[in-house]
């Protein structure tokens, strides 16, 4: 649990500095792919994203820990549900999006992206995610 709650805070911290220097909602998003953009080479965190880890091979185990990797994850989603209000609130993106399909879309793809990655061995479809998912931001602009 120790373990998990300690790579779980410096990924998140991670992101909290990747977006804390860009000045749109887009480019912080943005910034979250790019995080990983060297994710097989260069992780953030040795092991890929221990949030998806957990949520993999704990899902029918240990409840507790199935209930901190949920926790998480609705974090992860939040920080990026604030993003996207941050980016409405500043006209930057259309009123009317769902924040909550936008979100979890996006983390789903980042999640896939890093999971392909490390699979493969190839950080290619981190690059595909990013590209596709800048053409998806863009659809949301105001």
């Amino acid at each position: 649990m120790e373990a998990f709650e300690y790579a779980a805070d410096t990924v998140f911290e991670q992101f909290v500095a990747a977006v804390s220097s860009r000045k749109s909602a887009m480019e912080k998003l943005i910034s979250m792919f790019e995080l990983y953009s060297n994710v097989v080479d260069s992780p953030p965190f040795v092991g890929g994203c221990p949030v998806m880890n957990a949520a993999i091979e704990y899902d029918d185990g240990h409840p507790l820990l199935h209930e901190k990797t949920q926790n998480r994850m609705r974090d992860f989603i939040s920080f990026i549900k604030n993003i996207l209000h941050e980016g409405i609130t500043n006209r930057e993106f259309k009123s009317s999006i769902d924040q909550d399909g936008a979100a979890s879309f996006l983390m789903a793809a980042l999640e896939g992206g890093i999971m392909l990655s490390k699979l493969e061995a190839d950080n290619r479809h981190i690059h595909y995610i990013k590209d596709h998912v800048s053409a998806f931001l863009k659809t949301l602009e105001a």
